[in-house]
């Protein structure tokens, strides 16, 4: 009698291991719980990366899993999509802006002045090396700017030892006469955040990420933008 009992219960277990696990832990999601989720995945303020993370979109694909009916799936999907396109229409508008003249400058201890989105930064590091041909990382050259400049294209400071720097990635004078010179600009030319990035790829084709102390903030030194 006990070993009967004990060979059904090994197979109820096997039978209940090789059922495949609920995702939605007995739970059906409508798209009014849906719609918060959705909001925050795009809310403009937030996002500021190329895209989700993989974890999230799998997160969306488990809530249209669980999802209460066909019905309510449909219109999870049509949040998605409409939350989707409304971050990339903001995305764009911004990408747009005309960015390339010369900001107002705003010298230290001021630390007024515009600031410029982290991803919109990227963006134009991964520009300015495939204009230089040198391999930037976009990103990563983009957290630099935290600490060079708080993201201000306008940024100007002046040093203990007397050098000052100028704009988002703090081209420092006097030490980058010789690449200001190739391109018959001057350092007051950095307050452009096009012409800055220009300069930085030169600067970091030659000296790599530790040219700035501002490499403090980096999360990965080799981390590409591909918005």
């Amino acid at each position: 009698m006990v070993v009967a009992l004990l060979v059904f219960a090994s197979a109820a277990l096997a039978a209940h291991q090789n059922q495949p696990l609920d995702p939605c832990g007995g739970q059906s999601v409508t798209v009014q719980q849906f719609r918060p989720f959705s909001a925050k995945v795009w809310a403009p303020e937030r996002w500021i990366r190329e895209r989700p993370k993989s974890a999230t979109i799998a997160a969306y694909r488990t809530r249209l899993v669980c999802a209460v009916g066909p019905g309510h799936r449909a219109a999870i999907k049509r949040t998605w999509r409409r939350d989707r396109a409304a971050f990339y229409r903001h995305r764009n508008r911004i990408l747009a802006q005309d960015i390339n003249h010369a900001w107002e400058a705003h010298w230290a201890p001021d630390w007024s002045g515009p600031t410029l989105p982290l991803y919109v930064i990227a963006a134009l590091a991964e520009r300015a090396g495939e204009y230089i041909g040198v391999d930037v990382p976009g990103w990563t050259m983009a957290e630099v700017t935290i600490g060079e400049s708080s993201r201000r294209p306008g940024s100007a400071g002046l040093d203990v030892g007397g050098t000052r720097g100028y704009g988002l990635w703090a081209v420092t004078w006097p030490f980058a006469d010789a690449i200001l010179a190739k391109h018959g600009w001057a350092y007051e030319d950095m307050w452009n955040p096009v012409k800055c990035s220009v300069v930085m790829a030169e600067i970091f084709r030659l000296q790599g990420l530790g040219a700035w102390y501002g490499d403090g903030f980096v999360t990965h030194p080799d981390r590409h933008y591909r918005g």
